[in-house]
């Protein structure tokens, strides 16, 4: 588990991908930015309009979206979130913020 040597394990390195590729499409789509800069793993902040809406339209489709903090979410992204599904949740979060 973790790192192995210098090389992370193929686990952490889907976490961390998939994680910065939701990330990056979340700023891009929507311009919902990282509340804090610098590299992460697998969680990080965004900055978000309305989190409590937000989540609760992801759990009417059955999605757990994340923790609702100041101003924003606390995301997390594992190596079992595939990029279908979180290209899903990017355009179910654009029919919410109406873009």
């Amino acid at each position: 588990y973790g790192l192995v040597g210098s090389e992370m394990c193929i686990r952490d390195r889907l976490c961390t991908s998939r994680a910065h590729y939701f990330a990056q499409r979340l700023e891009e789509v929507l311009g919902w930015k990282r509340v804090y800069p610098g590299e992460f793993f697998h969680e990080f902040v965004t900055a978000c309009p309305c989190p409590e809406r937000t989540l609760e339209v992801l759990e009417a489709h059955g999605i757990l979206g994340g923790l609702p903090v100041e101003g924003g979410i606390l995301w997390c992204v594992t190596e079992l979130t595939d990029k279908k599904t979180l290209d899903h949740v990017i355009g179910l979060l654009q029919e919410v913020s109406g873009q």
